[in-house]
C-alpha cells in the first residue's frame, strides 16, 4: 500500500513513474486515468495520466488494445511496445486540420507489433506528427503517420519499417544507411501530401547508403552535404505527391506532383526509379531542382514526367514510350541556352514499352 501511495503521489507531483496500459477504462482514450495502471499492469490506477516525464508501456494483459491519442500535445519520456499476443493501434484522430503531435523525449521501443494510424481529413502536414528525439526501436513496424526527427543529434536508425513520411530539421542528422524504408500514403487518410522524405535546415543531413527507398516524394528543402551520403543508395519514386494544380508550360497536364524536388544544394544519386505502380490516373510526376543535380541512372516507367531543372546531369536515362516528357527551361526564346539545364550521357527507351512519345519544351522569357 505504501509502495502504491508513493508512486501516486510522485505522479501527482510529476516525478517520473512508470504507466502501464490496462485499457479498463470506459473508452479508449489516452486521456482517461481508468486506462493507466502504475508501477505494473496490475498496478493501482493513477490520479493523473502519464506526462513529459513518465515512461508509459503497453504489454500483455489489457483488455483494450486502441490507443487514441486524442489530446492536440502529448509527450511521453520512453515509450515500449512488448505484447506477444496482440496488436496495438495507436491512432491519432483530427478534425479540420488540427494538430495532433506525440513526442517522445526518451526511446521508443516497439519490440511488438504496433501500428500507428493518422485518421484525419485535414492537413497531414499538420497532424499524426510523431516526434522522436532519439534513434527509435521499430522492428518492421507500419508507423502511418509523419515522424519528425528534430532533436539537432546524429540518429541511426537500424531496423526496417514502414511510414507515412519522415521530416528531419533542426540540425538533425539521419542514417537510414542499409535499410528497406516504406513511405507512403496512409489508406485512411484522403490528402496527397504523405509519402514523402522531406529534408530542412542547412545543418541537418541524411545517410541512405546503400539503402532501398520506396517512397512518393524526395524533397531536399536544404542539407548538409559533409554529414549526408546516397552512395549504392536505389530511391524509387512512385508517381509524387503534394500536387501542384497551376498551369505547366506546353503540356497537356494541368497537374503535376512533386516527386524529386532539390532546393538549395548539390546532390549527387546513383539510381532514382520514377513509375506509376500505383497507377494513378492523370498525374504528372516532376523533377525540379535549382542548384546541381546529378543523376547517374535514372529510370521513368508508366508516367510522364516534368522537368524544371537548373543543371540537371543524368549518366543514364531510359524512359518508356508512350508517355509525354516536358522540359521548362531558363535561356531565352529567341536565344537558347548554350548550356542546357538537362544533360543526359545516354538514352533509352524501355525494349518491353509502345506507344506515342512527346518530348514538349517551354523556354522562358
Amino acid at each position: 500500500f505504501f509502495f502504491l501511495l508513493c508512486l501516486t503521489l510522485f505522479s501527482t507531483k510529476g516525478l517520473a513513474a512508470d504507466f502501464y496500459w490496462t485499457g479498463k477504462g470506459s473508452s479508449s482514450n489516452y486521456n482517461v486515468v481508468q486506462n493507466w495502471a502504475l508501477g505494473s499492469i496490475s498496478g493501482g490506477v493513477p490520479t493523473v495520466v502519464p506526462g513529459a516525464s513518465d515512461n508509459v508501456f503497453f504489454t500483455d494483459g489489457a483488455i483494450k488494445f486502441d490507443v487514441n491519442f486524442n489530446q492536440a500535445n502529448i509527450v511521453f519520456n520512453n515509450f515500449t511496445a512488448s505484447s506477444t499476443t496482440s496488436n496495438y493501434n495507436y491512432y491519432f484522430t483530427a478534425v479540420n486540420g488540427t494538430t495532433k503531435t506525440l513526442t517522445v523525449n526518451g526511446v521508443m521501443n516497439l519490440s511488438q507489433k504496433a501500428s500507428f494510424i493518422s485518421n484525419s481529413t485535414g492537413n497531414i502536414d499538420n497532424i499524426g506528427a510523431l516526434i522522436l528525439k532519439n534513434a527509435p526501436i521499430l522492428n518492421n513496424n507500419d508507423l502511418g503517420v509523419y515522424i519528425v526527427f528534430n532533436s539537432g543529434t546524429n540518429i541511426k536508425i537500424t531496423n526496417n519499417f514502414s511510414a507515412m513520411s519522415i521530416i528531419v530539421d533542426n540540425g538533425t542528422t539521419l542514417d537510414l544507411s542499409n535499410l528497406s524504408i516504406n513511405l507512403r500514403k496512409n489508406t485512411n487518410v484522403t490528402e496527397d501530401t504523405a509519402g514523402m522524405l522531406k529534408v530542412l535546415n542547412s545543418a541537418s543531413g541524411i545517410k541512405l547508403t546503400s539503402t532501398i527507398l520506396n517512397t512518393e516524394t524526395i524533397w531536399f528543402v536544404n542539407f548538409d552535404m559533409a554529414k549526408s551520403d546516397f552512395a549504392n543508395s536505389t530511391i524509387s519514386i512512385h508517381g509524387g505527391a503534394h500536387s501542384w494544380t497551376n498551369f505547366i508550360h506546353n503540356t497537356t497536364f494541368a497537374t503535376f506532383y512533386r516527386g524529386l524536388i532539390v532546393e538549395k544544394a548539390d546532390v549527387i544519386l546513383p539510381n532514382v526509379i520514377i513509375d506509376n505502380v500505383n497507377n494513378y490516373t492523370n498525374r504528372t510526376c516532376s523533377i525540379i531542382n535549382n542548384n546541381n543535380l546529378i543523376i547517374n541512372n535514372l529510370t521513368v516507367r508508366k508516367t510522364s514526367v516534368y522537368f524544371d531543372t537548373n543543371n540537371l546531369t543524368v549518366t543514364n536515362l531510359t524512359v518508356d514510350k508512350g508517355y509525354e516528357y516536358t522540359f521548362y527551361g531558363t535561356s531565352t526564346v529567341t536565344t537558347p541556352s548554350s548550356s542546357p539545364n538537362l544533360k543526359v550521357t545516354n538514352f533509352n527507351f524501355n525494349s518491353s514499352s509502345s506507344g506515342t512519345t512527346k518530348f514538349k519544351s517551354y523556354i522562358s522569357g
